[in-house]
């Protein structure tokens, strides 16, 4: 119909209403392309923003197994402070025989941290939602996944390290009988076979046993840096966090 128009209007050498149909044309074509952009910046906004709410959910998870791995670490790690510094000072009481034995079966376990990543890989990786970062945030975003990153790295390492040589392995230590343990993790029940480490010998021959001494002063110092590290690392997501409430993610 337009387009028959102009054609009539150039034939009649109507040059006003040639200008008029064409600016028509063009400020109709303008007018969709304006709104494609918008639709499509609006459909890009949606999408960052629902990846901020992954992501803070991620965060909150994140903060939470910490907290509780790091009240866990300052349960456990005193129970083995205790016990080395009863041998150190050769102490052959009966509570000293226990806090030992109670250190040493405590070293029968190390504890480490498992972090949840896969939202922050996402606006770290995604170009489009890099788009929609401020330098701020998109920095912000890099620096976490970094140190992140180091802390599993690290975490990994200092888990690991002290079962290179199991305490239960150590020639004055004898295990005793198995029993089942049931712990609740996530809703389920697991159990696993477990035996209690018994002294075989005194706490006076023991204490002079330096190559002990020396195995629970790793855990305790591995463990302690793990402790240490978590808390730092809480503080950090706990950054991330109040920065996503101010921009009214997961307020709702």
């Amino acid at each position: 119909m337009l387009l028959r128009r102009i054609t009539q209007h150039v034939k009649t050498q109507n040059w006003l209403a040639v200008f008029i149909d064409f600016l028509i044309v063009v400020v109709g074509v303008f007018i969709g392309i304006q709104v494609a952009n918008w639709n499509a910046d609006l459909k890009d906004k949606t999408a960052y923003k629902a990846a901020l709410e992954r992501f803070k959910v991620e965060v909150e998870l994140n903060i939470d197994n910490f907290e509780q791995l790091h009240q866990e670490l300052t349960k456990s790690i005193p129970l083995v402070t205790r016990g080395l510094d009863y041998l150190r000072t050769c102490d052959q009481s009966a509570e000293a025989r226990k806090a030992i034995i109670l250190a040493l079966n405590e070293m029968q376990f190390t504890r480490g941290v498992r972090i949840r990543t896969s939202s922050l890989k996402e606006l770290t990786s995604n170009a489009d939602l890099l788009l929609q970062q401020s330098s701020d945030d998109r920095r912000a975003f890099q620096d976490l996944s970094y140190s992140l990153g180091i802390v599993q790295y690290e975490s990994d390492y200092l888990e690991i390290k002290p079962m290179d040589k199991p305490i239960w392995a150590h020639p004055k230590l004898t295990v005793g009988q198995s029993k089942i343990d049931v712990v609740k993790y996530k809703g389920n029940e697991w159990s696993f076979l477990k035996r209690e480490l018994f002294l075989k010998t005194s706490t006076d021959v023991l204490c002079n046993d330096h190559s002990l001494q020396s195995q629970i002063y790793g855990w305790e110092r591995l463990q302690s840096a793990l402790a240490s590290m978590i808390a730092i690392t809480i503080d950090d997501f706990k950054t991330i966090d109040e920065m996503l409430i101010q921009k009214n993610i997961g307020t709702n």
